[in-house]
């Protein structure tokens, strides 16, 4: 900011400003939102409509990370004020933000309504490609996995493949493919060994998180709990107890949890609980950490009551897979608890969900 400290006020200002809170944004410090509104302002008086637009799509998307779930009307309006400014690339910039930034608020059917919304206000101009394969992928990772629509990803993960992807877009592609295959049983590392380093390297909290909740699971199910603990100890010094609410943690814990490592489950909870807002996805993930710390504990009705919960907010969102997974956490909660007939019902609807995706692996 000081570097921009006493410039006269000009498009090329506002637009330095947007790209800086854009930056600030990706990074999840809270000065986005400051440095955005004073983007709008400039924007507003040298009638930079760009700079006007970028700044509205980074203020939504850094308040959802602070326990503020975008306004799905004023994500629409946004993006009717780009197509009138003809800047269609922020448009859709708008959609995949849109996206990353409703999971765990909103439920999958009116996030995917909004989509088509914003979608049709943009059908004259096809995405650029500097997006369009971007906004595919994270529709995939964050509408369709978890909502146990493999097929559909599937057949998007085929048509994807013909392109070639900038870092950005091979962060998330190397997640959904390294997640999908550790679930089901399949080698995994070619894609997931790629994928962890360029996430690190990053510093950024939406690239760590999903990677973590892919990689982590995957070093517990392959047996490697130094490789688990290198990673875990990277996650928590760069978070910092800084959890992005929009993002799915739960698997993070639940590895941790199936691996024995109950002193870094302690303190990845206390790192989640530490967070400034807790919301969202985050909270769920805390939920279902403490029912998993208690359920060692020998605690068993606390670790019902939590992972009751954790389970009914994925299921209120239609987040049909991720609340598959927690039943079977759930199952052997009421198991310990002596509520035999419950543990069943429990884990019978867990495998309906499982079992015809081929889950091997649920994470």
């Amino acid at each position: 900011m000081k570097a921009l400290d006493g410039l006269p006020e000009s498009p090329q200002l506002a637009r330095a400003l947007a790209r800086l809170s854009q930056i600030e944004m990706l990074k999840q410090q809270p000065q986005a939102i400051a440095t955005a509104e004073q983007a709008i302002d400039v924007a507003n008086r040298v009638g930079d409509r760009f700079a006007e637009v970028n700044a509205q799509i980074n203020i939504f998307t850094q308040r959802s990370t602070a326990g503020i779930p975008p306004d799905p009307d004023e994500v629409l309006s946004i993006i009717d004020a780009a197509v009138e400014a003809g800047e269609y690339e922020e448009g859709y910039r708008a959609i995949v933000n849109l996206i990353w930034s409703t999971t765990g608020y909103l439920h999958v059917e009116r996030i995917e309504q909004v989509v088509a919304d914003a979608r049709a206000r943009l059908a004259d101009v096809p995405a650029p490609r500097s997006i369009g394969p971007y906004l595919d992928i994270s529709v995939v990772m964050l509408l369709l996995v978890p909502t146990a629509r493999w097929d559909e990803a599937d057949a998007q993960l085929d048509r994807l493949r013909g392109n070639d992807p900038g870092t950005t877009m091979l962060l998330v592609f190397l997640g959904v493919e390294g997640g999908l295959a550790a679930r089901r049983g399949r080698e995994a590392g070619e894609f997931l060994d790629r994928l962890e380093p360029l996430a690190l390297a990053s510093g950024e909290p939406q690239r760590i998180v999903p990677m973590a909740s892919v990689v982590a699971p995957w070093r517990a199910v392959s047996g490697d709990r130094q490789a688990l603990r290198s990673l875990m100890e990277e996650v928590l010094e760069t978070l910092d107890a800084g959890w992005p609410s929009t993002l799915d943690s739960v698997p993070i814990v639940r590895a941790l949890a199936a691996a024995g490592e109950l002193d870094l489950l302690s303190r990845t909870i206390e790192s989640m609980r530490n967070s400034v807002v807790v919301a969202a996805k985050t909270q769920t993930a805390l939920l279902a950490g403490e029912g998993l710390l208690a359920l060692d504990d020998g605690r068993a009705k606390d670790a019902v009551r939590l992972l009751t919960e954790a389970v009914e907010r994925d299921r209120g969102l239609g987040l049909t897979y991720d609340a598959a997974c927690l039943d079977l956490d759930l199952a052997r909660a009421l198991e310990q608890a002596g509520d035999e007939s419950s543990a069943n019902e429990v884990r019978a609807r867990a495998n309906a969900v499982l079992q015809p995706l081929g889950c091997v692996n649920p994470f």
